[in-house]
């Protein structure tokens, strides 16, 4: 409707952790997690506002924002509804090879739910491995991501293409 409104207050938290291995190889995690609360006459949050998870900022072994409460139409494909509540946990092992070029080693583990309800029991998880470039503008990933339990219909996993950090 144009002109509405919605009153909400959105909340999220993240800490991450570079840790030393060795010389040539650093332990990198990360834990994010948010809620989003209606306020006053708003019941719902809005689509725009939803959290969303997926993709190759938060589990590479799944498509964008793929992961969570969905529609399935009649065609039989899935369209994002997003959710008022997520968590998502990373863990990198980052081992530098040669010159400008290195490895990655991830696990990544989340969720987002309809409500406010945090299940932990329920969370999706991926794990694989990338390749990494470094260039002025940031590294250059390519991941690729293989699901941990996969549900029926799921790919196995999903190739992501991207620059920047992860985190």
């Amino acid at each position: 409707m144009l002109g509405s409104q919605a009153d909400f207050t959105k909340l999220t938290v993240q800490t991450s952790w570079f840790i030393p291995i060795t010389r040539q190889s650093i332990l990198a995690v990360s834990g994010r997690g948010g809620v989003a609360l209606p306020q006053r006459d708003t019941k719902t949050i809005p689509i725009h506002e939803r959290f969303y998870l997926g993709g190759v900022t938060t589990l590479r072994g799944y498509l964008q924002d793929s992961v969570g409460p969905a529609t399935k139409a009649s065609d039989g494909t899935l369209t994002p509804l997003g959710g008022e509540s997520m968590v998502v946990f990373n863990a990198e092992v980052r081992l530098s090879q040669t010159e400008g070029f290195g490895l990655v080693l991830f696990y990544d583990t989340g969720n987002v739910w309809s409500d406010r309800s945090i299940m932990l029991s329920d969370l999706r998880a991926s794990s694989g491995m990338g390749i990494r470039y470094n260039t002025p503008v940031g590294p250059l990933r390519l991941d690729y991501g293989q699901k941990i339990h996969r549900r029926s219909g799921e790919s196995p996993g999903e190739l992501h293409f991207s620059i920047g950090n992860m985190f």
